[in-house]
């Protein structure tokens, strides 16, 4: 069994979907600290014309050390009508603008009191619309941190799940801190993912890179799983297992 971990984003770029279409089990981290300051946990990117825009949720007390999973957002900003009022904006005239719009504002609609339920509701149905149906479980109700960190609770995590695969992502950061032998060691094969951003219809002239799920499926409509998949590139991990 393929499995990946990552934090519960929001509205998050083409490559995490990716990672889950490619795992049979994907978990959210959500008992790790909310990262202080700008993070992809509450921020997102979107074409602005011929540069790129960001839409912000607000979180409250952003700078005090808070898990992912009690982080809650300010509702007495008027962030929704801000998102949607943007969205609108610089989607209105896409090619699918009028099938995914109403069901955005529907969850947006809904009044969420922790950040967690948003981003996760979101991701829902963004899969749905891929067709994509990859188990979701929550690293909190599948085992304690307790002490363990870092790798040591991812490893413990795909252990606990029986999990034989762990999917990683391959950028630098991956990189630097996941050590294939502590996973070899444990009975568990890493694979990287390598994932080649793919080019597809956007709104103005220059074609922008790593921006929310959303501009693929307001552009390309149910070709987007496709396209996902033509970004697909997985190197096995040369780690032989003991």
């Amino acid at each position: 069994m393929i499995v990946s971990i990552h934090q519960p984003n929001f509205l998050p770029w083409l490559g995490y979907f990716h990672k889950i279409m490619k795992s049979d089990l994907f978990i959210f981290l959500d008992n790790v600290q909310l990262p202080r300051g700008k993070s992809f946990c509450h921020r997102t990117a979107y074409k602005a014309g011929e540069k790129r825009g960001w839409l912000t949720v607000p979180v409250l007390n952003k700078s005090k050390l808070v898990l992912i999973k009690e982080a809650k957002i300010a509702n007495n900003q008027p962030w929704v009508r801000k998102h949607l009022g943007t969205i609108k904006s610089f989607y209105g005239k896409t090619p699918y603008f009028e099938k995914y719009y109403p069901d955005l504002q529907d969850i947006y609609g809904r009044n969420y009191e922790r950040l967690i339920d948003l981003n996760v509701a979101l991701i829902n149905y963004v899969l749905s619309q891929l067709k994509v149906n990859t188990k979701l479980l929550f690293a909190s109700e599948i085992l304690p941190r307790k002490n363990r960190e870092g790798v040591d609770y991812l490893i413990s995590l795909v252990k606990e799940v029986g999990g034989k695969i762990y999917l990683s992502g391959q950028g630098s950061g991956s990189k630097r801190y996941i050590d294939e032998k502590l996973f070899t060691a444990k009975g568990i094969r890493v694979k990287w993912q390598n994932f080649n951003h793919p080019v597809y219809r956007q709104t103005g002239t220059n074609f922008l890179p790593n921006l929310s799920i959303i501009d693929l499926l307001f552009n390309e409509g149910c070709s987007a799983q496709n396209i996902l998949l033509e970004g697909e590139s997985l190197n096995e991990s040369r780690a032989v297992l003991s």
